[in-house]
Order: structure tokens, then C-alpha cells, then sequence
């Protein structure tokens, strides 16, 4: 005895198993089986609204823009190569030493000395 009234049929031609707990995506609103309720499993045409990635560059901060199937990793890197217009900012202090992790304090002949050598 089938029960046609109750559950609804899934959407995939091929398949069209009738379902008495039916999943409905929630972006393009059709009604799937089990075995179909993903993105994947079923194609759905409006996967790309949720698989977004917005890259931002390291350096300068700029966003960069990429279409739907692009490595971002990739737009990333060409845009670093070509395009960043800003290098990364070194902090500078005129009364201490610049190599890292050295406290020692300058005086303006010492440093003129490093300069002139």
C-alpha cells in the first residue's frame, strides 16, 4: 500500500524517490531525498552564494576580486607580484638601534657612523 499523499518526491529526474522526511535546500527551494540534500549531491545552481571568498592582500590591505572557481591563493600572489602598490611598513625609531630584538639606545655621532660606513 503507497502513501503518495504523505512526504514528497525528490527533485533529481533520475531519482524522484518519494520521501516521507524531505530535506528543501535553502537556496534554490526544491525538495531532495537524503541522498540529494547537499549542494554537491544535487547541483545546485545557486552554490555559488555560500562558497564566497573575499582574499584581502597582506601587504597593502586591498581586497581582491575573484570569479566563482578561481584559486584565490593564486589572485593573491599575482596580485602581489603585480599589481600591490603599498610594501610593508617598517616601524623606525632615530634614537634605537634597528636590528631586531636590540634595546641599545644611539646617540647621533654613533649613528651618523653606521651611515657614513
Amino acid at each position: 500500500m503507497e502513501l503518495p499523499h504523505i512526504g514528497e518526491s525528490c527533485s533529481i529526474s533520475d531519482c524522484n524517490r518519494l520521501d516521507f522526511l524531505p530535506f528543501q535546500c535553502d537556496l534554490c527551494k526544491r525538495t531532495f531525498c537524503q541522498d540529494h540534500r547537499e549542494y554537491k549531491a544535487h547541483a545546485c545552481p545557486e552554490q555559488y552564494r555560500v562558497d564566497t571568498q573575499v582574499p584581502v592582500c597582506p601587504k597593502c590591505g586591498e581586497i581582491i576580486p575573484i570569479k566563482p572557481g578561481d584559486d584565490p591563493n593564486i589572485k593573491v600572489n599575482s596580485h602581489i607580484e603585480n599589481n600591490c602598490s603599498k610594501q610593508p611598513k617598517i616601524k623606525t625609531y632615530p634614537n634605537r638601534c634597528n636590528k631586531k630584538g636590540c634595546k641599545k639606545k644611539r646617540s647621533n655621532t654613533s649613528y651618523m657612523q653606521v651611515l657614513q660606513a
